[in-house]
């Protein structure tokens, strides 16, 4: 869905000790994608093997799984299945995005400019099926179950989570709250800061979100939090409610609890 509950969710911080044993499930291509876009070169180039084939997603998986498993986390990567026909409009306009942003590359890189080179290159990602592969074979390898989705890899990650098959979902969205995943780890990286847009730096902490304390604290129930979701904007519905986002929606919200 790609909705950001951010601003109301109420987030712990947690340690990696506290992980240790416990059973995780980590959303693929989210994570895949992270790797794409940090791992390359100044002028926005991909890692590459001596045939050309990108490594970036390989490089990151691999460090990456190494050091939480290093850490005593068990792991299990879920990946995407079929995308949902609601979501058909939020692919073309994604896809759209991406044929601007290697336009706008290529331009960058007919001029030398390697800070523009580097942005561009970051706005038109693209996971195709053999990357995809590779990452499963990668994982396999490395003694980690691979789960299959038959849809959406947050909705399986949050039944998983419900059926009590593994301990936490993991993903940088709040999909799987909406969902209904009872726990959710966010900035699942030893990495303790990112860039976002603009290029600015910021530091994060390992997020440990409850699906039952957000629904207390908010004083809601799950559907009415999906209903928040709907009107600030997901995959399915791009720009929500025209006019209301959630912020105004908790407000009107709790002043009904209030006059009541």
């Amino acid at each position: 869905m790609g909705v950001n509950l951010g601003n109301i969710v109420p987030k712990e911080e947690i340690k990696f000790e506290d992980l240790k044993n416990k059973v995780v499930g980590i959303d693929a291509f989210n994570a895949l994608y992270q790797f794409l876009s940090s791992i390359r070169g100044q002028d926005g180039s991909l890692l590459q093997d001596s045939r050309g084939n990108v490594t970036s997603h390989l490089q990151g998986l691999f460090s990456r799984t190494l050091n939480l498993m290093g850490k005593g986390i068990k792991l299990v990567y879920v990946f995407d299945g079929k995308a949902p026909e609601l979501k058909s409009q939020q692919r073309q306009a994604r896809d759209n995005r991406k044929i601007a942003a290697e336009h706008n590359y290529n331009e960058a890189k007919d001029e030398e400019d390697l800070e523009l080179m580097y942005k561009y290159s970051k706005q038109f990602l693209r996971l195709n099926s053999e990357m995809i592969n590779e990452s499963k074979e990668l994982i396999i390898a490395m003694g980690i179950p691979v789960v299959q989705a038959p849809s959406e890899a947050e909705g399986q990650v949050a039944f998983m989570c419900k059926n009590k098959d593994i301990d936490f979902a993991a993903s940088q969205d709040y999909d799987s709250v909406l969902f209904g995943a009872p726990k959710l780890i966010r900035n699942l990286t030893l990495s303790q800061k990112r860039k976002i847009n603009g290029g600015r730096t910021v530091f994060t902490f390992l997020e440990f979100v409850e699906l039952e304390k957000t629904l207390k604290e908010l004083n809601i129930s799950h559907n009415q939090l999906i209903v928040l979701g709907i009107l600030s904007g997901t995959d399915f519905n791009l720009k929500g409610v025209k006019g209301i986002g959630f912020i105004i929606f908790l407000k009107i919200y709790l002043l009904t609890i209030i006059i009541n």
